[in-house]
């Protein structure tokens, strides 16, 4: 526990160095950098080890980036279409695994009530 707070704290000291004030601010995107980095001893990330499956960074991350450039003024239009077609694709696989899930639970339900009275 003690090495997990030495690393952290060394993840908040490299990006927060001109306002010390807002660490909190910072710590959702420490902790995730942790989270999600893969280690040399497990040769998997703690993410992977506690949920068996490789990281999907979430949106709100993905974002800043798309606000950085635009600060930037880059030209977003492709990447836009991109991370529109992304967003149109994860919908489309969160509807199919709702309607999977319920169908199991439907099924379930049958047969608990078929063979438990």
């Amino acid at each position: 526990m003690e090495s997990t707070n030495k690393v952290i704290e060394a993840i908040l000291t490299k990006t927060i160095k001109e306002n010390r004030r807002e660490w909190f601010q910072r710590l959702p995107e420490a902790l995730w950098a942790y989270r999600t980095t893969w280690r040399n001893t497990t040769r998997f990330s703690p993410y992977e080890l506690v949920f068996g499956k490789n990281v999907v960074f979430p949106v709100e991350f993905e974002i800043k980036t798309l606000r950085i450039s635009l600060a930037v003024n880059l030209d977003l239009t492709d990447a836009q279409t991109t991370k529109l077609q992304q967003f149109q694709e994860l919908d489309e696989k969160r509807l199919d695994d709702i309607h999977q899930t319920t169908m199991i639970q439907q099924q379930r339900t049958r047969w608990h009530d078929k063979t438990i009275k």
